[in-house]
């Protein structure tokens, strides 16, 4: 066995990427109307057949989710989800230690600017989580990047004990 392989890894991904990313302004990822889901994804995958199934599953796991909502999911995972899961199956197929995976969903209590749309986890967030340095954590001195939510406490604690 290598010297990697006795070596356990935990691959994170952020479950609110891309609504941090396209922001809360008039956009077309915004659009109440399905289609707009369909058709943009149809570029990024294998056609317009792979689209409406990529949307088919996503809608089966989120019955509840608006059209935003499911476009912000589907590219947050191609962004973030998938690399991670690539990962994750390579080192569990080379044997040995574990792989772990997380997606990481903490929404902030900010919303995004121009919406009524939290913040959602953007990439890099769940740092001062998993080192549960929740309290004191800023960014340039301008506020807690962890928010001020009471819950992140907890949060903190459980993630840095993975």
């Amino acid at each position: 066995m290598t010297r990697t392989n006795r070596r356990k890894l935990i691959l994170g991904a952020s479950g609110g990427l891309a609504a941090t990313l396209l922001g809360g302004g008039p956009m077309l990822a915004w659009s109440t109307d399905e289609s707009v889901v369909t058709e943009t994804r149809q570029g990024k995958v294998r056609g317009i057949r792979t689209a409406q199934a990529v949307l088919a599953t996503y809608k089966a796991s989120r019955p509840e989710a608006s059209p935003a909502d499911l476009y912000c999911a589907i590219r947050t995972s191609r962004f973030s989800g998938t690399g991670s899961t690539v990962i994750a199956e390579r080192k569990t197929a080379q044997g040995g230690a574990p792989a772990y995976q997380y997606i990481f969903s903490y929404r902030l209590e900010a919303k995004l600017p121009g919406s009524a749309r939290p913040i959602g986890a953007m990439h890099g967030i769940d740092i001062p989580f998993k080192f549960d340095n929740v309290e004191h954590t800023s960014m340039n001195g301008t506020g807690n990047v962890a928010g001020a939510r009471p819950e992140r406490i907890k949060a903190g604690r459980n993630m840095s004990e993975m």
